[in-house]
């Protein structure tokens, strides 16, 4: 299977489903690299044009909500029109698509905790999707979508864990409570699919065709693992810690492996007291 379609069941996995996770150790499913293909042409569509067929303007800020917008819109857009990194017609679109800064109104203590959680699962659903999207496009034999795909991936962890320490601030039922059990099991679920995420990332890393866009997820990682392993089980953390120092182990790209080797080295680290 295609790293980037391991990339995509991940992100699903997170996007708080009633369905059950796959365990979080479970090994992800790997393939041979795949040989190098150049961008797919850019034949995006500047952002009125996009605005026109019901995507969120570009030119404010936006919420999680707008991802899910995003996704739905973009599911009936041809691939090579779809929105381009860095494309002179596109590329502040694409910008404003995988800004993480949407997830900041996840701390806003004045939205109440409900809508919050409501607006990031719709966050978390429209990443999928966009997510699903762009990685079709790269299957499709029209040229590379690696850029795009890579940019989502950072997107989608960054989600998740936001999502996951969002749960995380939900006051616990007490023991004997009915409501105990399920928030029990959502949280695993939250947990499980934000490992998930993160094995996909570091899965979607081994992927050496595509070296800039490896080094930016490779960034991504260093910036957003510190904060994600908190929110995992016990042995959640165990486990992503080895698979950061397994990766950096086998890391050939010396700039990638001194990101990781500093990484892994920041997880491993005490928490300070």
């Amino acid at each position: 299977m295609n790293r980037l379609l391991v990339l995509v069941l991940a992100v699903l996995a997170g996007c708080a489903s009633s369905r059950a996770s796959a365990p979080a150790g479970a090994p992800p499913p790997t393939a041979p690299p795949a040989a190098v293909v150049g961008p797919a042409p850019d034949g995006s569509l500047g952002a009125d044009a996009y605005v026109a067929l019901g995507f969120p303007a570009t030119d404010r800020a936006w919420s999680p909500f707008d991802h899910g917008t995003a996704g739905g819109v973009l599911a009936a857009v041809e691939f090579l029109k779809l929105p381009r990194r860095g494309s002179p017609r596109s590329g502040a679109v694409f910008a404003r698509m995988t800004d993480r800064r949407a997830y900041g109104m996840v701390e806003d203590t004045s939205i109440p905790l409900q809508s919050r959680l409501q607006v990031v699962v719709a966050g978390l659903q429209g990443n999928g999707a966009l997510l699903k999207r762009y990685a079709a496009a790269h299957l499709a034999g029209q040229g590379s979508f690696a850029a795009e795909c890579f940019d989502l991936t950072c997107l989608g962890l960054h989600a998740t864990r936001r999502m996951a320490w969002l749960v995380s601030t939900v006051p616990v039922p007490s023991e004997g409570d009915p409501a105990r059990g399920p928030y029990d099991r959502s949280l695993g679920q939250v947990r499980g699919g934000l490992a998930q995420v993160i094995q996909g990332a570091i899965v979607t890393l081994g992927e050496r065709t595509y070296p800039a866009d490896r080094l930016r997820l490779a960034g991504c990682l260093e910036e957003e693992l510190p904060g994600a392993i908190p929110e995992l089980s016990a042995q959640g953390k165990v486990e992503a810690r080895g698979q950061v120092r397994r990766a950096a182990a086998a890391e050939k790209d010396p700039d990638v492996k001194r990101r990781l080797d500093l990484l892994a080295r920041t997880l491993d680290a005490p928490p300070p007291r």
